[in-house]
């Protein structure tokens, strides 16, 4: 099929009296009864075919690619032109930090960041660096290391210490070794709802997500718990009992439990910290469950992304196409949970491959869900998605 449609096709879509799909040339739907009673435009550029393309050279690329690949990551960030700027930075913290990052930080960022002071009132940042551990994100603003910075493009600040697994949903707050890149930060269910969990990643190991509580103080007690570094053991001891007595002090629990969210849970998700979503049990409206098992759909993916031709792709997609076509339906009925579990799916599954399926089904699913400033973090994240090193100004 040719690149664009030609003006034939065009005009005779322009006198089709049918009514027009709703997803336009984005259209997954084979169902003939759905193609007779809508009409559809001519299929532009085959977006999943240039992905593929794009993924077989990154999987071959050397060593020395990847170090090109890191610098472009960077400038495509900073030197987005076709963004407006943003205004000039509140004075206030909060409000520079809902600015930059869309999103307001719960009461534990900043008394953790006071507790930092005690430890070390010059760098407040680094107070934990003994310990692999280093205050990263909005946390460059409350220390004033982005005062410099002299880009103002919404997009630098959206991807600011995001890394490869990071769904939107996660905001990174400290970072940890860079070998295996471990990180820490909050993640939200809902991007008007403070943080529902803090939890972990570690890039090298794949996308699962380990829930470390429900503030920073329950997270960073239970990693020095487990540190086992060569470091003065009585220096350990006496910074984990200064973190406990502080979170005492101040009303933080330190329990690694979250029990009141793990109800709300829907779908344990790919990351594995859950999916939640608004569910009524009376009615059964708001979440449907995808038709496969989370293995199941992790071995189609792997099938899809191992195509090395079109014709063996298209025939292995054909299987994702059902599933795709059923969250059209969910979505039609307000299930709108099916759709954010498979793109969440789709997105830590990882290949670059999916990208164009991704943007199709993750911003429709947030918009859905009012969740629209997940889908802006989404679509600039996956511009600039690395997994060589995570994204910072």
């Amino acid at each position: 099929m040719a690149a664009k449609g030609s003006t034939d096709e065009i005009e005779t879509y322009e006198a089709d009296p049918r009514e027009p799909c709703k997803y336009g040339t984005d259209c997954y739907q084979k169902n003939q009864i759905h193609r007779n009673k809508f009409k559809h435009p001519p299929k532009q550029n085959n977006r999943d075919e240039i992905e593929l393309k794009v993924s077989s050279k990154k999987r071959s690329r050397d060593a020395n690619d990847e170090d090109d690949d890191k610098i472009k990551s960077a400038k495509r960030v900073a030197e987005d032109e076709s963004e407006s700027d943003l205004p000039e930075s509140p004075l206030d913290i909060r409000d520079n930090i809902r600015q930059k990052f869309l999103f307001d930080m719960p009461e534990d960022f900043y008394s953790f960041w006071k507790f930092c002071v005690t430890l070390d009132s010059e760098h407040p940042e680094k107070a934990l660096i003994k310990y692999g551990l280093e205050l990263v994100g909005p946390y460059d603003i409350v220390s004033g290391k982005l005062k410099s910075i002299a880009t103002r493009k919404p997009s630098a600040y959206l991807c600011h210490w995001r890394y490869f697994y990071d769904p939107p949903e996660f905001q990174t707050v400290i970072k940890g070794d860079d070998e295996t890149q471990f990180h820490v930060g909050y993640f939200r269910d809902s991007p008007d709802e403070m943080p529902a969990l803090v939890a972990s990643n570690e890039v090298s190991k794949g996308c699962t997500f380990k829930s470390l509580g429900g503030n920073l103080f329950s997270a960073v007690h239970s990693i020095l718990k487990e540190t086992r570094a060569k470091v003065d053991s009585k220096h350990l001891r006496d910074v984990k009992e200064t973190l406990a007595k502080w979170a005492s002090e101040h009303k933080f629990t330190l329990d690694t439990k979250t029990t009141n969210r793990d109800r709300k849970v829907v779908a344990k998700g790919f990351h594995g910290l859950g999916i939640v979503v608004p569910y009524d049990k009376k009615t059964q409206v708001g979440y449907r469950p995808l038709p496969e098992t989370n293995g199941n759909l992790r071995k189609l993916l792997q099938q899809i992304a191992a195509c090395k031709t079109e014709t063996e792709r298209n025939k292995k997609f054909n299987d994702l196409h059902e599933i795709i076509t059923l969250v059209h339906f969910a979505n039609d009925e307000c299930d709108y949970g099916m759709g954010l579990e498979l793109s969440v799916a789709l997105f830590c599954f990882g290949d670059p491959f999916f990208h164009s399926t991704i943007l199709h089904l993750m911003p429709l699913a947030y918009d859905l869900l009012s969740r629209s400033q997940f889908a802006e973090i989404l679509k600039v994240h996956l511009k600039n998605r690395s997994k060589d090193k995570p994204i910072s100004i």
